[in-house]
């Protein structure tokens, strides 16, 4: 009989809470490298996987509260 191993619970409002911090981070840098298109570049991409960071665990996230 082999073990198996259950992955661990996810905190999903802590994971949330730190996406949204990632996506503060990224507008202040993108803001402050205004002008400069390699920051504005770079942020605009990390921006888009934020966004999708948002939809896979903000959702759900959200759904736990009610």
């Amino acid at each position: 009989m082999k073990n198996k191993i259950e992955p661990a619970d996810p905190d999903l409002k802590r994971m949330k809470a730190r996406i949204e911090q990632i996506e503060q981070l990224v507008l202040d840098l993108k803001t402050s490298g205004a002008g400069v298109p390699v920051v504005e570049q770079n942020a605009r991409v990390i921006l888009s996987f934020v966004n999708i960071l948002k939809l896979g665990i903000g959702d759900p996230a959200e759904l736990m509260d009610e």
